[in-house]
Parts: structure tokens; sequence; C-alpha cells
């Protein structure tokens, strides 16, 4: 290919064969391309194994495990109709158990609220008319609307109309994506859209996410990422 990635080899190989690429068909990749080291980093990084030389070690996970519950409750409240009962039985799904209290008071803080439609001027109401505008241009990204409305209003959309701006696109566009659940959460929209707009890596992916959500993007979400890349 032209742009050879780890992104694409990982997703290719995982659907015809069903696991990751091992080490003798990276080894053989990586040698006959040249990737950089910090692609390099972040894959490995990403598949759980560090490489320094020809010494692999795998990387302890103890942060991760800690925060998945936390990221799963984060994720289901930013989606879809977030309800206790949805988030009950995802956890329970995924951990085999119902959630702690804290865990569900902590996914009840995650909620956004839903945008207020006021008729002051400069208010609610102009906000969610300049979401629609944005949203009816073709091939508009997140990272574009975060910059035309922080050039406009002088400050970062909220949440809430962030998901309005994805809901709104995706309405436009006429698209829908059933095989991905909680179609209409944005950290999930953003993963499958960077897919599709010539980012082509995993480091490419997270800078572009850290650059809209000021934070690392989530295991999950990179395998969205990854499962989205188009084929060639």
């Amino acid at each position: 290919m032209e742009k050879p990635s780890l992104a694409r080899l990982h997703r290719d190989i995982v659907e015809e064969i069903g696991q990751h690429p091992g080490e003798k068909l990276l080894d053989y990749f990586l040698g006959i391309t040249q990737i950089p080291n910090e692609e390099k980093e972040e894959y490995f990084k990403y598949i759980g194994i560090s490489k320094t030389g020809d010494k692999e070690t795998v990387v302890p996970p103890a942060k991760a495990d800690t925060d998945r519950p936390a990221d799963l409750a984060a994720t289901i409240a930013c989606g879809d109709t977030p309800t206790v009962l949805r988030f009950r039985q995802a956890h329970i799904k995924e951990y085999g158990e119902p959630p702690s209290t804290e865990l569900i008071e902590f996914f009840l803080k995650k909620i956004p609220e839903p945008p207020r439609v006021t008729v002051d001027s400069g208010g609610t109401q102009n906000r969610q008319e300049f979401v629609e505008k944005i949203a009816a241009n073709p091939n508009v990204t997140v990272l574009k609307f975060r910059e035309s409305f922080t050039k406009q209003f002088g400050e970062s959309p909220p949440t809430a109309l962030t998901q309005y701006f994805l809901e709104k696109s995706q309405e436009n566009s006429g698209s829908s994506d059933k095989t991905v659940p909680l179609e209409s959460d944005s950290k999930a929209t953003f993963a499958k859209r960077a897919a599709k707009q010539n980012i082509t890596t995993i480091l490419q992916f997270r800078k572009q996410y850290e650059k809209v959500y000021n934070e690392a993007p989530a295991n999950e979400l990179i395998d969205i990422f990854i499962k989205n890349l188009p084929k060639i």
C-alpha cells in the first residue's frame, strides 16, 4: 500500500484469522515497510506489548483494568437514552456482577444535560441553529465543528451540543451503522468518522482524539477505529 499501517494490518488479519498478527508476521511486515517508531510504540502499547530492541515484555494492565468500568459507565452515559437499567445490564454482561453504588453515582454524573431551547438572542436557540448549519455541510468533522463553534462563541461547545451536532450530521448524511452499539455516542462516532477520513494509524487517531476530547481514547474506541478502517 501507499501508506502501510499496523492498524490496517491488525484489522485485516483479525478479520481473516480471528486473532491479531503474531510476532513473526509483525517482524516480517516491519521488515518490508518503513513504519515510524512512534507508530510502532503506539501499536504495541495498544495490544499490550512493549518492545525494546529484541526484548519483548508484556505491559502490566493494572491501570487499564481499574479504568475499564469507569470507561463503560462514561460511554453509556454519553450514549443514546442512557438509563441505570441499561448500564447495569451492560456491566453485568461485561463483568458478571452489578455495578457498585459508587459506580452508579459516577454514571449518573456523567449523563449530559440535553440542550435547552430558548428564545433569547445569543442564547441556546442561536447556538442550536449554528450547530444545525454546520452539521449540514458535507464532510464536516467533530474537530471542524469544535473549531467553528469556539471561533463563533469564544468557548468550546458543551457535550450536549456536540452530541446534537453528531445526530444532525448523521441525519443529513443518511448514514446508520447498526454494527456498533450506541451509534449516537459521540466518542464512538468520532472513532468511526476518523477511520474514514484518511487517518490510518492508531497514533494519528490518538492525537486527533486528544485534540478534540483532551483525553486519551480508551482501547474500546481504538477497536472501533480499527474495525472501521476502509478496505483496500
